[in-house]
This record gives C-alpha cells, sequence and structure tokens, in this order.
C-alpha cells in the first residue's frame, strides 16, 4: 500500500506590482504583505537580497530579496556571492534598497515586483523588465515558428 505524505502548504509570491520609490524604500504591496507575514511573522526580519542576471543572450539584471525561509535552503548556493547585501523591512512595511544597488539596475522612481512562485520577490527596473518581456515573446514566437515547421 501506497502511503500519502502530507506537506504543509507554505504561501509563495505571485504575480506583479509596481511600486515607487522615495529615498530608496518602497512600501511592500499589501499581495505580498499578506505572503510575507504568513512566512515569516509579523514584525521586522531581516532579509538577504543579492544581483541576478538571466540566463538570456542579452542577459537583463535585477534585485532577488530572499526571505527568511527561503534563504536557509539556498544557503550554501548564496553564501560565497559577493553582491549579497542584508535588507530589512522597517515597522511600516517599507525596504530600502541600497544606493549601489539602486544605482547598478538604473532604479530611480519606479520599481516592479516580480513574485516567481518562490519564497522569494525579484526587484526590477520596469523598463528592463518590458524588454526582458519583449526577448521572452520574440523566444516563444521563434520556438513557435520551429514546432510548427516539424509538422
Amino acid at each position: 500500500m501506497i502511503q500519502r505524505q502530507e506537506y504543509a502548504e507554505v504561501p509563495v509570491y505571485m504575480g506583479q506590482a509596481s511600486a515607487s520609490l522615495d529615498k530608496g524604500r518602497f512600501l511592500m504591496p499589501e499581495k505580498y504583505r499578506k505572503v510575507y507575514e504568513e512566512r515569516n511573522g509579523k514584525g521586522q526580519h531581516f532579509y538577504l537580497g543579492i544581483l541576478a542576471h538571466t540566463d538570456n543572450d542579452n542577459g537583463f539584471d535585477y534585485f532577488v530579496i530572499h526571505d527568511r525561509l527561503s534563504f536557509s535552503s539556498q544557503y550554501t548556493k548564496l553564501e560565497h556571492n559577493p553582491s549579497l547585501v542584508g535588507v530589512t523591512l522597517d515597522e511600516v512595511d517599507r525596504f530600502l534598497i541600497p544606493a549601489n544597488i539602486r544605482e547598478s539596475l538604473g532604479l530611480e522612481n519606479d520599481i516592479k515586483l516580480i513574485g516567481p512562485g518562490t519564497g522569494t520577490l525579484e526587484i526590477w527596473n520596469p523598463e528592463t523588465f518590458a524588454s526582458y518581456l519583449e526577448e521572452q515573446s520574440k523566444k516563444n514566437d521563434e520556438h513557435k515558428e520551429f514546432f510548427a515547421s516539424l509538422y
């Protein structure tokens, strides 16, 4: 007889949201705040952020914030990365993005937040994210054409 194992469902960050920067800080959007509280409890928590790079031809840079649960499962991959920085959520649910990260990504007034269905949040420059989506769309079209040519 096969025994079924039950797994606790851990909420993940999903979807997209936009936010404005004020002195390098942004307010955590409501839909992500709820996930954050379910994953980590209420109150201030320390997070780790890391610069990331897409694996596609042009390579797009973005910033990934790992919460406590996500970081503990990814520790060995992240511990020796020189772009790893600490970020905290303050008492009014704002994150401060370090100045060097803002400068590197060209973040000025607005940011795009992406919940990729994991315990991480991605922070993108909105124009960079639009370019990334455009490139992905072109690749999808190329794949469709290739597979259509097989039939």
